[in-house]
């Protein structure tokens, strides 16, 4: 995976686990410059061996 997409899926990573309120993954994921949700999605749980949704859920548990 190349350097700047493993960047932007960690720094999206570390938004979902803020879990600020208002957010959601479509707008973490635009932030960080992914405009194809399935892609981000799939790009994520190939890195982080779990999908945006279950990240955000933890991390608002917290």
């Amino acid at each position: 995976m190349a350097y700047l997409k493993r960047f932007r899926l960690q720094s999206a990573r570390r938004s979902l686990l803020q879990g600020h309120s208002g957010y959601n993954i479509a707008a973490i994921a635009s932030q960080w410059g992914f405009n194809h949700l399935g892609r981000f999605a799939q790009d994520y749980q190939r890195l982080f061996g779990e999908l945006p949704s279950q990240t955000l859920e933890r991390g608002s548990r917290h």
